[in-house]
């Protein structure tokens, strides 16, 4: 009931938007989860290429991005709180969900 109290009076704010946080939600309203311009490389699978594997001229078996970076968008607006106001845990927390998904699509069995 404390809790519900303080939150009240000093709601936690998303990351993203810096609107208040509904309870359960951790870092990342709801609404900005949704909205995130994810990239859904994983999908491709471990063997066939995408877009960030024919870069370069040398052979990439696996290269990952969680997110498109959109210039003014919610993607720099994590980034400058995690590289510049030291929010870690929400770092922590994207690095998390994204190996959550990895694993659900079976890459942690081609590096064990």
């Amino acid at each position: 009931m404390f809790e519900d109290l303080l939150s009240l009076l000093f709601p936690e704010s998303c990351y993203a938007c810096d609107g208040a946080l509904a309870r359960g939600e951790k870092y990342i309203c709801t609404n900005c989860s949704i909205k995130l311009p994810y990239t859904g490389f994983h999908v491709y699978g471990a063997t066939k290429l995408h877009p960030l594997q024919r870069w370069g001229k040398v052979p990439v078996r696996f290269a990952f991005s969680y997110l498109y970076f959109v210039p003014k968008g919610r993607v720099q607006r994590l980034l400058h709180r995690l590289k510049y106001k030291g929010a870690q845990e929400m770092g922590e927390h994207l690095g998390q969900r994204y190996g959550s998904l990895l694993s659900d699509h079976q890459y942690n069995s081609h590096f064990m």
